[in-house]
């Protein structure tokens, strides 16, 4: 995991102009999205 998703995910809070208590829970989300991504890939795909 590199740095890039929580500075991704906190970018667009503040952006949006959300309140920055959703940073944290915005970046867990980016980071579980990106480790479950892949495996459902590998799942769905064909052969």
């Amino acid at each position: 995991m590199s740095k890039k998703e929580f500075s991704i995910a906190a970018a667009f809070v503040v952006a949006s102009g959300m309140p920055l208590e959703i940073a944290i829970p915005a970046a867990f989300f980016a980071v579980i999205q990106m480790i479950t991504s892949p495996i459902a890939a590998k799942i769905l795909a064909p052969g």
